[in-house]
Formats: C-alpha cells, structure tokens, sequence
C-alpha cells in the first residue's frame, strides 16, 4: 500500500497485490462508502519510477 491519504472520514491509497488481503482487513471496520477503481495510467507510471525509501 503506498499514497496513503486521509482527510476527515476519508481515506485513500493505492494498492498492489492480493484484492483478498486489503478486504479482510476492510471488513474489519464500518464503511459508510468504498470506492475501488483501477489506477489511471499516470499513476501507473509514477509508480514504476518512483525511487525506493
């Protein structure tokens, strides 16, 4: 999970890998609202040249 952003009630990231990992640990809290969409290609781009921390 990188890109981590919260904002009041809201949170959003972007995630690699296994959709089942990320949604077990979803259901372990209450939604009001979840929104999964695929990276626009810009993202997909920055996140292959993005330098390692």
């Amino acid at each position: 999970m990188n890109q981590l952003e919260q904002d009041g009630g809201s949170v959003s990231f972007l995630f690699r890998g296994n959709i089942n990992s990320i949604m077990k640990k979803i259901a372990e809290i209450e939604i009001a609202n979840l929104w999964v969409e695929e990276p626009d290609l810009e993202e997909i781009f920055m996140h292959y040249y993005e330098k390692e921390e």
